[in-house]
C-alpha cells in the first residue's frame, strides 16, 4: 500500500500491470500508481510525488515521529508484548492512536485511488496529501481544517484531468463538496477511534500488520488486480444498462433447486455474478471499501456501540445452566460476514447465527469469522430468505442487519421487518445499519440521486423516501429508539417491548409464548 502515497497526478508507471494499461488506453485515461484520470494525451512518465504529497508525509512525521515504528512493532509483537515493549516510553492512548492513524491514512489513500480509477474521475486528487491530512487529524484529534492548517495544505481539486486550472465557480463548488465529504469521512474515523479508546470494542483485527489481506503487498496487489479486471466488465454493463448476467448462473449444478426471489437474481452494483459465485464473494468487501473510500468498515462498526449497550444489559440476567452469560444473536443478510467478524471479535461469548441467501457468501463468512469463533460462543450458518426465516418465534435476544433494506422492494421490506419482530424476544434489540435517506444529511441529496443509476440499485430511490421507523412499527411492532448518521451510513436501533400488546400493531406480530421463552432463555 506504500504506493498509495503517490499523487493522483502521476502518470503511467512502468510496473503497472499490462491489463491496466490496456484499460486506460481504451477509456482514455492516464494511469498512476493508484489511479487513472481521463486525459486526451499522456505526457512523459513523471514518477515523483507532488510537492503537497511530500509536505503531507513530512508534516505527519513531524507530528508523531514514532507512528510508523509503533505500527511496525504491532506487526511482529502481540498486543500484550507490544504494551510491555513500549509501555514505559509511550502512553497507551498515544500508542493506540498512532497505530490507528498510521493504518487509516494509507488505507483511505489506497481505496480513494482505486475509486478514482474505477469511476474515471474528471479531477486530479492528491491522495498522498489526503493520507497525511487524515493521519494528522486522527493523531491530533482535530478537524480536517485543523489538519490542513497543521500541514499547510489544501487537498481540494484545483485542476481537471487534463491539468487545466478550474474556473473559479467550478473550483468553489468542487472544493466545497470535497471538503464537506472529507470532513464527514474523517469524523467517522475519529468516532471509530474514540470507541476503541473507550473500550467499546477492540482495535480492529485487520489493522494488524500480520493481517495479510490488507498489508501483504502480494495479497493486496492480487485482489486489486482482480478488482480492476472486474471493473472493465462493470463499466461495460453500466454503459449498456445490463444487470441480468447473474441469471445465467441459475442453470449451474451447484445452484439447482434453489428458489431465489426475482429481485435477488440481478447484478447489484453491476458486479459480476451478483451474489451467486465465490468470485463475487471474494471481491465484495474490496468493492465496498473502494466505494466508500476505505471507511466502510468504520461506518459499519458504529453499529457496535448500541450493540455493546444491549449486550451489557443482557449479560446481567441471561445465564446458561452453568451460570455463564448466554446471548443469542441473529445477523440477517450476513453476506461475507464482515460486520459479524468485528462483532465476534468484540463479543466472542455470543452464540451467533449468520443468515444469508447466498451459499457462497456464507462460505466467505465462515472463513472471515473463523478467527473469532470457538472462544465461548458458537457460529451457525443458515442459507435462507430473510422474508421467511426458519426459526421459532422469539428465538433471539439480538438482531443485526447491514445494508439490506435499500436492496429490497417495498413488499420484501415489509416481510423482512415482520420476521424481525417475530423471531426477536420481548425486550430484544435490533440494530439496522443501512444507507442514509432523504433529509439525513445536508450534503447527501446529490449523491442519493446519482447513486442508484450509477451502481444499479433499482429499489434505492424508494428506500430513501421510506419511513423505516413507521415500517418496523407497523409490520413488526418494534419501536425506533435511536438513530445516528455517519457520513453515508445511518444506524437505527429498534426495541421490542416487553409486553407486545403495548404497540399499536401488536395484532400483526406473533406473541411469544412461555414454551418458546423457556427454550431460548
Amino acid at each position: 500500500m506504500a504506493c498509495a502515497t503517490a499523487s493522483l497526478s502521476l502518470h503511467c508507471s512502468p510496473s503497472a500491470p499490462s491489463f491496466l494499461g490496456r484499460a486506460a488506453r481504451r477509456r482514455g485515461v492516464r494511469l498512476g500508481h493508484a489511479l487513472v484520470t481521463p486525459s486526451a494525451a499522456a505526457p512523459r512518465p513523471r514518477l515523483r510525488p507532488s510537492t503537497s504529497t511530500r509536505a503531507a508525509s513530512t508534516g505527519a512525521t513531524r507530528l508523531q515521529p514514532a507512528t510508523w515504528l509503533l505500527q511496525a512493532a504491532a506487526g511482529w509483537a502481540g498486543p500484550s508484548q507490544l504494551d510491555e515493549l513500549v509501555g514505559l516510553l509511550v502512553p497507551r492512548e498515544a500508542l493506540l492512536r498512532a497505530r490507528y492513524a498510521s493504518a487509516m491514512g494509507p488505507r483511505v489513500a489506497w481505496f480513494m485511488g482505486q475509486a478514482l480509477y474505477a469511476t474515471s474521475t474528471f479531477y486530479e486528487v492528491d491522495v498522498g496529501a489526503v493520507s497525511g491530512v487524515v493521519a494528522a487529524a486522527l493523531l491530533q484529534d482535530t478537524s480536517v481544517e485543523g489538519g490542513l492548517r497543521l500541514l499547510g495544505l489544501d487537498v481540494a481539486p484545483t485542476r481537471n484531468a487534463r491539468g487545466d486550472s478550474l474556473e473559479e465557480e467550478e473550483r468553489k463548488q468542487v472544493g466545497e463538496f470535497w471538503r464537506v465529504n472529507l470532513t464527514a469521512l474523517v469524523e467517522v474515523l475519529q468516532s471509530d477511534l474514540r470507541n476503541i479508546e473507550a473500550g467499546i470494542y477492540p482495535i480492529p483485527y485487520d489493522l494488524r500488520l500480520s493481517y495479510a489481506q490488507q498489508w501483504d503487498p502480494r495479497s493486496v496487489l492480487d485482489i486489486s488486480s482482480k478488482y480492476m479486471q472486474d471493473q472493465e466488465l462493470v463499466v461495460e454493463r453500466r454503459r449498456q444498462g445490463q444487470a441480468s448476467q447473474a441469471r445465467e448462473l441459475l442453470s449451474q449444478e451447484d445452484l439447482a433447486g434453489r428458489d431465489y426471489p426475482a429481485y435477488y437474481v440481478r447484478n447489484f452494483h453491476y458486479q459480476s455474478d451478483g451474489w451467486l459465485s465465490m468470485a463475487s464473494a471474494h471481491l465484495y468487501d474490496y468493492q465496498v471499501e473502494t466505494l466508500f473510500l476505505g471507511v466502510a468498515d468504520a461506518m459499519r462498526r458504529q453499529g457496535l456501540v448500541p450493540l455493546a449497550t444491549a449486550v451489557k444489559e443482557l449479560q446481567t440476567h441471561r445465564k446458561d445452566s452453568d451460570g455463564n452469560p448466554s446471548i443469542k444473536l441473529l445477523d440477517v443478510a450476513s453476506g461475507t460476514g464482515r460486520f459479524l467478524s468485528f462483532l465476534l471479535q468484540a463479543h466472542p461469548e455470543i452464540d451467533a447465527t449468520a443468515l444469508d441467501l447466498s451459499k457462497f457468501y456464507l462460505q466467505k463468512a465462515k472463513e472471515q469469522c473463523r478467527e473469532h469463533t470457538g472462544k465461548g460462543g458458537k457460529l451457525a450458518l443458515v442459507e435462507a430468505n430473510a422474508e421467511d426465516m426458519p426459526f421459532e418465534d422469539c428465538s433471539f435476544e439480538l438482531i443485526t442487519n447491514v445494508y439490506l433494506f435499500h436492496e429490497l422492494p417495498t413488499e420484501a421490506q415489509r416481510n423482512t421487518a415482520r420476521e424481525f419482530g417475530r423471531v426477536l424476544m420481548p425486550g430484544g434489540t435490533a440494530v439496522v445499519i443501512d444507507s442514509i435517506q432523504e433529509g439525513d444529511v445536508m450534503f447527501g441529496e446529490r449523491m442519493l440521486k446519482a447513486f442508484p443509476e450509477f451502481n444499479h440499485e433499482p429499489y434505492y430511490e424508494a428506500y430513501t423516501k421510506t419511513d423505516l421507523g413507521e415500517l418496523f412499527k407497523q409490520a413488526a411492532g418494534l419501536e425506533l429508539v435511536e438513530t445516528s448518521t455517519h457520513w453515508l451510513t445511518k444506524v437505527m436501533v429498534f426495541k421490542k417491548p416487553e409486553d407486545p400488546s403495548r404497540t399499536p400493531s401488536a395484532g400483526d406480530v406473533d406473541v411469544c409464548n412461555d414454551t418458546n421463552m423457556a427454550s431460548t432463555a
